[in-house]
């Protein structure tokens, strides 16, 4: 277990349920962050009212800037380059921590779908009385006030609604034969499904079996909000998988096949490489041993 960073504030539930805020007041952020606790079942929303530099998520490098969030999901690995500055405030938290509520949002995946969202500026006057409320309730419930708990949990919720309104202003949408919301509800639903069950999915149709949905409509909702076919995402989100056991866990590719419910190496392979341009293998040589 690491030491806490200075600065956090730090609540746990009956039910081993965490829960994480920072405030940063246009201060540099450490490197690593390090709260207690595995990075395997607490999901991470960084808010950037002001600040400048970079985030890394599973490699991936994303620009601090301005009236954005940040997210990353639980299992995701994240570092701060070391001239990252930030005026905002920084929360981390178990799902259960909300309990089923957490089911109601769609923002974390390892699609990096959500990543990054931005809003306008004139939000900042709201969302800075929704954080302090959230801090100053965190340190009441530190000192055991009555009700705080709750509060930090319904505040945490209407966060979370805020931010997934700000990601649907981010899809432009066209249907011509099904409504905008029920598109965008099925989007949801077949990733939160391939969240799932990717080790156990590998095909289209056994997704539209289970969300009740042709694979033509499921195709024209795909390339609306992520512009890619269903089946690029399914490929995108077991290799996403494959990648991180590759750097993370140590496994061969052997295992690693089998692990994500593939019967046949060479059709992992092949699928391993129609993403990122090389045998898996080849991909271990260069970016892994």
């Amino acid at each position: 277990m690491h030491e806490l960073e200075t600065g956090f504030v730090s609540l746990q539930t009956q039910n081993d349920a965490h829960f994480f805020i920072l405030r940063f007041e246009k201060e540099f952020v450490s490197s690593d962050l390090n709260i207690p606790g595995e990075c395997s079942v607490i999901n991470e929303i960084l808010w950037v009212k002001s600040g400048s530099g970079q985030i890394v998520i599973d490699d991936e490098e994303y620009e601090i800037s301005e009236n954005s969030f940040y997210l990353i999901t639980k299992g995701q690995r994240r570092r701060f380059t070391r001239d990252t500055n930030v005026d905002g405030y920084y929360v981390a938290f178990r799902d259960s921590f909300i309990e089923n509520q957490n089911a109601k949002f769609n923002l974390f995946n390892h699609l990096r779908i959500n990543t990054r969202i931005e809003y306008k500026s004139n939000y900042n006057v709201v969302l800075d009385e929704f954080f302090d409320k959230l801090h100053q309730e965190s340190l009441n419930s530190q000192e055991g006030e009555f009700g705080s708990l709750d509060i930090v949990k319904n505040i945490l919720r209407v966060v979370l609604i805020n931010i997934e309104r700000f990601k649907q202003q981010h899809f432009s949408t066209s249907f011509d034969d099904l409504d905008v919301n029920d598109g965008y509800l099925i989007f949801n639903n077949f990733i939160k499904l391939l969240e799932k069950k990717y080790r156990i999915f590998h095909s289209v149709s056994e997704y539209c079996h289970e969300l009740g949905i042709s694979q033509l409509n499921l195709g024209k909702i795909s390339q609306v909000y992520l512009d890619k076919t269903p089946r690029e995402i399914i490929e995108m989100r077991i290799v996403t998988e494959a990648v991180r056991m590759m750097k993370h866990d140590g496994k061969s590719t052997k295992d690693i096949s089998q692990d994500l419910g593939f019967d046949n190496l060479t059709f992992f392979n092949k699928t391993f490489k129609k993403i990122m341009g090389m045998h898996p293998n080849k991909y271990i040589e260069l970016f892994i041993d």
